[in-house]
């Protein structure tokens, strides 16, 4: 008899709770041979399937003229060498090859990796706007004719290729470097080819023109002055990131594999040329080019200027640092004619020198209109910069508000100070591999109040991944054991989808007790680690540095204190957890660069399996699973409790524990606590689950929801109750 996969591990569930192959039998229903056969099974990895037979192929007989070319391939330079598609056309174009072209990639492939010559990655096709040009440098060898010579010298050099990916037009120059005057060059030639502007540059960080490091970018300033001058954005790649402009990337290897594939001869009076030499490339869709041609910007000569002898400066002041940037002295004369100025004007702008003020520092800055909140959040105790911007970003902007660093440059300019304490301590940095450590502690004793006026006395468990640094924090009302164990599962052990080897706190309460100057730690806890596969270490007293990337990350449950007196009621402030934890995630971290959330798809393979949960389970507390009904009640400890309204149809966990508290999880998420010991009645609503109810009947406005709650909770008194 064969068994899904559920019922499989339902009989393992069982015999792993103590039942014996006859209890299993008659609680099952199961034979036993079926029950004895998958208690035996240790592996339940699926097979691999069986080799394919062989068949004749049309590559048959060619194997040896596709090695050849590969093999040639070693003593040529590492981008001029074969692709499977060149194989392909050759193997059609001299031997006469009839099959696919499928089949010749699969097979040049098997040879590579023989040869161990891995193949390449692949990347998702991106979409591009018109108006939109990438750059990148290849490099190619060329026989240059110095001197007049008819051979000339083999000499690598660089030729800058210039691509629009809407219409997939190409422009190509040689340089013998890649510096940023090189850049500058290529695009002021390019924009003069086409007789325009585009609106975005996208460059790597290859050049010498910027470079990027996560979200800070550096330009060279001769392409500051350069980009201003012709007032298009440039956008720099992140590093090793090719595949973020992969349409220049595969005309640069297109162009050396094609035009470039033998040393070609050029002569020193012509260093330039189209992307082929011979303008043999032409645009592959012409209407698409004028298209993308019509979305960019004129140049800057047949702009209608508004700003007048201001932008006339401008260029003036920055092809004059051009010649700066070149050591070479410009003919004053000649930029005059161009510009309609008198030489000794020119001479000026050359002999002053300095930046050129583009009155963007008068500009009103974004956080004008927020500048009352901002001082009154920057006011509030423990508030950091940090926290105000991410409270903005959240409350009144989203991503039509500016960056962290027009933040502090405005608090820094308006001279608003915060109140965010002192520097911390120097400790030094302790690193441990995937999957071997957990931190985790409470933020404890925290006070916030309702734009109602109700107030909140709660604690936030907080863990952290040593290695990956991902955070999990869960609202909690209390600090003791039960409500410990209930933040380790379901909310911290189903986050994670595993657990690490060891887990590190501190002498909390909740864990251990001191007999003397003994510490003792709780059996109950112990017994939980056990059955869940991992160790529990605790710090030496006075040491909260030992756990020092949780205690790092209580920064991020900081910026709960600019939201004091602006959330409606406790789902609201769980929900600003939720929205704290996502972002911490989503940052990237100071010490490995990345976003946490990153790093964790890497260190989840290393976490060990969870042990049996039900049996984990049932160690919190009594564990009920229930489908919530419409009247959003669920039962336990003997009376029905309410729960909110977007839990009804969905399955929740209803867990009483051993204090009496009563938790109901829907999806691993915490959606309601509630006390065994209050509510007398058999119907218990809290009063929020129960307007939230209301809402959307006819018969109720808006402002009489609140007042109706109370009054028909007031009639159920004598046959339910309230509870809170």
């Amino acid at each position: 008899m064969a068994l899904d996969m559920s019922q499989i591990e339902r009989i393992r569930d069982l015999r792993a709770l103590g039942y014996s192959p006859s209890e299993i039998r008659r609680e099952t229903g199961y034979s036993y041979p079926t029950i004895r056969k998958y208690l035996a099974i240790d592996d339940f990895s699926p097979k691999r399937p069986g080799a394919r037979t062989g068949r004749p192929s049309l590559l048959d007989g060619l194997e040896g003229d596709i090695e050849e070319m590969l093999e040639s391939d070693r003593h040529c330079y590492h981008k001029q060498r074969h692709t499977a598609r060149r194989v392909y056309d050759r193997l059609v174009a001299e031997k006469g090859y009839a099959g696919s072209y499928s089949t010749v990639q699969r097979k040049v492939r098997e040879m590579r990796r023989a040869m161990r010559q891995p193949a390449k990655d692949g990347y998702v096709r991106l979409h591009w706007e018109p108006g939109t040009m990438q750059v990148d440098f290849g490099q190619a060898d060329f026989d240059y004719a110095f001197g007049g010579s008819a051979d000339g010298d083999r000499v690598r050099m660089h030729f800058l290729s210039m691509s629009f990916p809407y219409s997939n037009d190409a422009r190509c120059e040689v340089f013998g470097d890649e510096k940023d005057v090189c850049v500058c060059q290529g695009l002021q030639d390019a924009f003069d080819m086409i007789g325009g502007v585009p609106r975005v540059v996208v460059l790597d960080n290859a050049t010498e023109a910027g470079r990027r490091w996560h979200d800070v970018v550096t330009e060279s300033k001769l392409f500051r002055r350069f980009r201003l001058h012709y007032g298009f954005e440039a956008r720099f790649c992140n590093p090793n990131s090719g595949n973020e402009k992969g349409n220049v990337e595969n005309k640069v290897g297109f162009i050396r594999r094609n035009y470039i594939l033998m040393p070609i001869l050029i002569a020193p009076s012509a260093p330039t040329h189209d992307a082929d030499g011979t303008n043999a490339v032409a645009p592959t869709a012409p209407t698409y080019f004028r298209q993308s041609h019509q979305r960019g910007y004129a140049l800057p000569a047949q702009q209608n200027r508004q700003e007048g002898a201001r932008l006339e400066e401008r260029n003036i002041m920055g092809e004059l640092n051009m010649y700066r940037q070149l050591g070479l002295k410009p003919n004053f004369s000649e930029i005059g004619r161009r510009y309609g100025l008198d030489r000794h004007t020119v001479a000026r702008y050359w002999n002053e020198g300095g930046d050129v003020d583009d009155g963007r520092c008068n500009r009103p800055s974004g956080f004008d209109a927020h500048s009352a909140l901002i001082a009154e959040k920057a006011a509030m105790p423990g508030a950091t910069k940090k926290a105000v911007h991410e409270y903005l970003l959240h409350r009144c902007g989203g991503r039509r508000m500016p960056g962290y660093n027009a933040f502090t440059h405005y608090c820094r300019r308006h001279d608003i100070a915060f109140d965010g304490g002192g520097r911390p301590e120097p400790h030094p940095r302790y690193e441990t591999p995937p999957g071997r450590q957990l931190q985790f502690d409470w933020k404890e004793d925290l006070r916030m109040t309702s734009r109602r006026g109700e107030a909140f006395e709660f604690s936030v468990f907080s863990a952290t991944l040593g290695c990956s640094r991902m955070h999990r924090f869960v609202y909690s009302k209390g600090r003791t054991r039960d409500e410990l164990l209930s933040c380790w599962l379901p909310p911290a052990i189903s986050f994670y989808g595993g657990v690490p080897e060891e887990w590190v706190t501190d002498n909390m309460s909740a864990i251990v007790t001191f007999d003397g100057r003994r510490r003792v730690k709780s059996d109950r806890v112990l017994r939980f680690a056990r059955e869940a596969g991992f160790e529990l270490c605790l710090c030496k007293p006075g040491t909260p540095e030992t756990k020092g990337k949780d205690e790092s990350a209580n920064r991020f449950l900081n910026r709960l204190s600019v939201y004091d007196g602006d959330f409606e009621d406790e789902a609201d402030l769980v929900g600003i957890i939720a929205h704290i934890e996502a972002r911490s995630n989503a940052e990237p971290n100071e010490t490995t660069g990345l976003p946490p959330a990153a790093l964790f798809m890497r260190e989840k393979e290393y976490l060990r399996p969870v042990g049996n949960m039900g049996l984990l389970e049932q160690m919190v507390g009594d564990v009920r699973t229930q489908v919530v009904p419409s009247t959003m009640l669920v039962r336990a400890a003997g009376r029905e409790r309410s729960v909110p309204r977007r839990c009804i149809g969905r399955k929740a966990k209803v867990i009483v524990m051993p204090g009496g508290q009563i938790r109901v999880t829907v999806a691993g998420e915490l959606v309601a606590v509630h006390d065994a010991s209050q509510g007398a009645g058999r119907f218990n609503y809290t009063e929020g689950h129960y307007a939230e109810a209301l809402e959307g009947k006819a018969r109720y406005s808006d402002s009489d929801i609140e007042e109706a709650a109370r009054e028909n909770l007031r009639l159920l008194d004598g046959m339910g109750g309230l509870d809170g």
